[in-house]
């Protein structure tokens, strides 16, 4: 693996957790990547969003595709974060990736749970 696309593998990667009250289903949103996952339960949500990412890394590293690790999430979505972290539990754990010259230890990912909107103030009122 080159440093060049190793340097593009964050060592925590960063992703928001959201309950949709419309569907019922939680959402996974890494930053990082700017990758989305749902799952009809928070736990669910956040293994696939692991086994999303790992496919995602392993498969950019072996095809030594530069661009598919250098996307990231909107810069609201990157505040959102910033001010979720600090006044919310958050959720961490080691993703297990195979690749040549990392310990599986070396990259974590973090999440952090985004208060649910109210379905009225996602949907517009027509009167």
């Amino acid at each position: 693996m080159s440093e060049a696309l190793e340097s593009k593998i964050p060592k925590l990667i960063m992703c928001l957790l959201s309950h949709d009250p419309q569907t019922g289903m939680w959402i996974s949103h890494c930053l990082d990547f700017d990758i989305v996952t749902s799952a009809p339960t928070e736990g669910e949500s956040w293994n696939a969003m692991k086994n999303v990412l790992r496919t995602h890394i392993e498969s950019c590293v072996a095809d030594n595709f530069e661009a598919g690790l250098s996307r990231r999430a909107s810069v609201e979505h990157w505040r959102e974060f910033a001010n979720l972290v600090f006044s919310r539990n958050t959720r961490s754990e080691p993703i297990d990736l195979h690749l040549k010259n990392r310990r599986a230890s070396d990259i974590w990912m973090k999440g952090v749970e985004v208060e649910p909107e109210p379905l009225s103030a996602r949907v517009p009122v027509v009167n």
